[in-house]
């Protein structure tokens, strides 16, 4: 908890969200580092505390369905945590259809 309590802090600094949101997203980021993953499952289950997999999984949902993110605000904000902002640097984007029998999946 202390990792999400430090990272709250950091965050918040920038975003400036309210406490509930903020700990989620927060929570969230160490989840995906810890499991490695984007998979919404199994970060989900790594949640720490008393909720099932099922809430956890749910609250995600929630939180990425219902809250508008402001990418450049987010990028900018890694660039800067990690020292990037002045130094030169290559975007690079990868926009992949993939295709499941007839229907397309972007990812």
């Amino acid at each position: 908890m202390n990792q999400i309590n430090g990272l709250s802090a950091i965050l918040n600094e920038k975003f400036q969200w309210n406490k509930a949101r903020m700990d989620c997203f927060a929570r969230m980021l160490v989840e995906v580092i810890k499991a490695r993953s984007v998979n919404l499952t199994e970060i989900a289950l790594m949640f720490s505390g008393t909720a099932k997999m099922e809430s956890n999984y749910r609250r995600i949902q929630r939180f990425l369905h219902d809250f508008n993110l402001d990418f450049n605000q987010l990028a900018w904000f890694v660039m800067a945590l990690f020292g990037f902002l002045n130094t030169d640097y290559e975007l690079v984007l990868d926009r992949t259809n993939w295709k499941w029998g007839k229907k397309t999946s972007i990812s």
